[in-house]
C-alpha cells in the first residue's frame, strides 16, 4: 500500500499542476526540499498527500461496493480522492450530490466511468 501511495501521490500531483485549482480546493502542503523530491519550484508548489487508503477486493464481476454517500466534510468540500484499479476492468459510478434548494427543479446526474487495470483516477 505505501509503495501505491507513493505512485498514486505523483501521478495526482502530475495531474494537478495542469490546472488551476478551485475555490474552496484543498490547495495541499508546501513542498519541502529533499533527495527523493521530483518537484520543481519548491517554494511555489503545493503538494497533494494521500492522508487515508483503502482497499477493496472482489471475488467476480458482479461485487461491487454499492451506492452510498461518503461523509468526508472534514476534508473540506471540493477533496482530491483518487482511486487505484487493479484486475478486471469495473465502472467507478458518480452521482452528484443536489443542493437541497434545487430538488425541484433537476435530477442527480450519475457519471459511469470505466476503470480498467491499472488505472489511476481522481
Amino acid at each position: 500500500m505505501e509503495e501505491a501511495c507513493e505512485h498514486i501521490e505523483r501521478i495526482v500531483n502530475s495531474e494537478l499542476g495542469k490546472r488551476p485549482r478551485y475555490p474552496l480546493e484543498w490547495g495541499g502542503d508546501r513542498a519541502t526540499a529533499s533527495a527523493d523530491n521530483e518537484i520543481n519550484q519548491l517554494d511555489e508548489q503545493l503538494i497533494w498527500r494521500a492522508n487515508v487508503a483503502a482497499s477493496n477486493r472482489y471475488e467476480g464481476s458482479s461485487e461491487s461496493v454499492g451506492l452510498h454517500s461518503d461523509q468526508l466534510t472534514a476534508i473540506g468540500p471540493y477533496p482530491t480522492i483518487a482511486s487505484l484499479s487493479l484486475g478486471t476492468t469495473r465502472i467507478f459510478r458518480l452521482r452528484e450530490v443536489i443542493p437541497t434548494d434545487e430538488k425541484d427543479e433537476r435530477s442527480a446526474r450519475t457519471y459511469n466511468i470505466p476503470l480498467a487495470h491499472n488505472t489511476v483516477s481522481q
